[in-house]
């Protein structure tokens, strides 16, 4: 039985977050109980919103528990299963945290499809990143056809998906401005041509119209959630 890797919290930043305020270590593999899901991790998120969690400060989120593996969202492959939700070989998302394996009631996993999108999507434009961009622009924003939509973190997770409702039609005659982190004294501007912000309109339509299928279904859950 392979052994499972893990990524612990060793103790709490003061400032720069580096390698040492963490630790690995290889833990045994556990068994999965009635009820359990027992998943290998494929891939793991690494997000902005991690940095706060490392502070013993209140927040929107627990402070991450010092010497426990670091929180963060994952997806994987089921190994076994004594839950009837999932099957071994289903591919899921969950909230697995940085480690090789991890044992799920299954409240927190939800089974993907791996098969027409890569499985790191459902990290990035098809998580909660995607999730979040698509609720902020098409809920919150709005744009109509010749408006400018302005992204000034566009970096970011969920600030580089935020032109996922251009996928549906590339003719909607929305202007989209990418910014980049800058000074105070620096202006936002718009990426040179050439850019990834600019190929995003030349290349991959293909791949576009297969996210979008899956976006919408993404849209649908998005609706379920806020009631």
């Amino acid at each position: 039985m392979p052994t499972n890797l893990q990524v612990l919290l060793d103790h709490r930043p003061t400032d720069t977050v580096s390698p040492a305020n963490f630790r690995i270590v290889e833990a045994p593999v556990g068994a999965p109980g009635p009820g359990e899901v027992l998943v290998r991790h494929q891939f793991l998120s690494l997000d902005p919103a991690m940095r706060p969690m490392l502070d013993d400060v209140r927040s929107y989120q627990k402070p991450q528990e010092v010497g426990g593996v670091m929180r963060g969202r994952t997806v994987g492959i089921v190994e076994a299963s004594n839950n009837p939700r999932f099957q071994p070989g289903d591919a899921v998302q969950g909230e697995g945290g940085w480690q090789r394996f991890s044992l799920s009631d299954g409240r927190d996993l939800t089974i993907v499809d791996a098969k027409a999108i890569p499985l790191q999507a459902y990290l990035g434009p098809l998580g909660l990143p995607g999730v979040t961009a698509w609720y902020g622009v098409s809920r919150l924003i709005a744009p109509k056809r010749g408006e400018t939509v302005l992204v000034s973190a566009a970096t970011g997770a969920v600030g580089s998906s935020s032109d996922a409702s251009e996928w549906k039609d590339s003719s909607s005659s929305i202007t989209w401005t990418f910014g980049r982190r800058r000074s105070a004294s620096s202006p936002v501007t718009s990426p040179p041509s050439g850019s990834l912000g600019a190929r995003r309109s030349a290349t991959g339509s293909k791949t576009r119209r297969r996210l979008w299928s899956i976006f919408c279904r993404v849209r649908i859950l998005a609706r379920c959630w806020s009631g």
